[in-house]
């Protein structure tokens, strides 16, 4: 009877050590089979199964990786962002599909799809992770030239393709973030509106073109005035522009406004058909305002065109000032 026993239990082991045989057969033609990296590590850690391929990523081959555990072959920060995911999958037993950026021993860069599953180690029943990754490179470089195309695009949205300085719609945007944060903050919020001196007599006498050219002087002229990364400078509509200067008074907008005369003269852009001056000149309206929860952004602008008009109405080439007490 022990004889008879032992004898079965030999065979059992047998057609057992034949299925593994089989299995591991089978394991190894997919794994050389297959271009893209796949590994095995048990619970520990240990890899216990891999392809060429999966070796190469990490810069050994597969005879030399097996039996070597994960905390001696890849970079200490990786290694933690792959721990987290293995928790899912061993724990858990979840598939948990992911992304990794590695750079070859080559020094060439690869993206890589990962997807992770669990598994069963047929002979002890220990859990481990089966991990398959795949080159997506060329996908993630595609992927990145559409994000820069399509930022690239919103950009453009907001800059005024002539002048290259922000166009209306950036300024409206950006006027009321700055009204809200304004109005939060209890701080003032100063709006410059500017119109170019005899402008249509410049465009009838020296030609679009040359018009075009000096609107695109003037927008350098403004655009060099401004020095805190916080103001803005636009092209507000024709030969007007808008300068918005957030967390600014009255009396601080009126000496940008100095400035952008001073530097206009300094340009020296000719004008010979100007009943002002010889040179082109602005005219300017400077407003300020502490927004409150009752008022609206419109009567900052309402406010700036006053001043503005005024400006013109005084003979041009000046800047008139308004603040919310003043009455014209």
């Amino acid at each position: 009877e022990m004889q008879e026993s032992l004898k079965q239990e030999i065979e059992k082991r047998e057609v057992t050590e034949q299925i593994l045989a089989q299995r591991n057969t089978l394991l190894n033609s997919i794994l050389n089979a297959s271009q893209d990296p796949i590994g095995l590590y048990n619970e520990h850690g240990v890899y216990v199964g891999c392809n060429e391929p999966f070796a190469k990523v990490l810069g050994f081959s597969a005879k030399e990786l097996i039996g070597k555990t994960a905390r001696n072959v890849i970079d200490p920060e990786m290694l933690q962002e792959f721990y987290q995911t293995d928790i899912k999958v061993l724990r858990d037993g979840l598939t948990v599909k992911t992304d990794a950026y590695v750079i070859l021993e080559t020094g060439e860069p690869v993206w890589y799809e990962i997807v992770k599953s669990p598994y069963r180690d047929p002979t002890d029943g220990s859990a481990g992770v089966l991990l398959i990754a795949r080159d997506v490179t060329e996908r993630k470089q595609a992927e990145q030239q559409l994000a820069d195309a399509i930022m690239e695009l919103q950009e453009l949205s907001f800059v005024d393709s002539l002048t290259k300085v922000a166009n209306r719609r950036s300024f409206d945007e950006q006027l009321r973030k700055l009204w809200h944060s304004h109005m939060r903050e209890q701080q003032p919020l100063t709006l410059i509106l500017c119109d170019i001196d005899s402008f249509k007599a410049y465009n009838d006498n020296y030609g679009h073109q040359q018009g075009d050219n000096a609107l695109q002087e003037v927008a350098q002229v403004f655009d060099s005035v401004i020095r805190r990364e916080t103001d803005e400078v636009a092209r507000y509509g024709g030969e007007e522009f808008a300068f918005l200067l957030p967390n600014t008074p009255l009396a601080g907008g009126q000496t940008v406004a100095g400035k952008i005369h001073n530097k206009l003269a300094e340009k020296a852009i000719p004008h010979g058909f100007s009943d002002i001056s010889d040179l082109l000149t602005v005219s300017l309206g400077v407003a300020t305002m502490t927004p409150m929860p009752n008022q609206d952004y419109g009567e900052l602008i309402a406010m700036a065109d006053k001043a503005l008009y005024k400006a013109k109405a005084d003979g041009r080439n000046t800047t008139r000032l308004m603040a919310e007490s003043d009455e014209f």
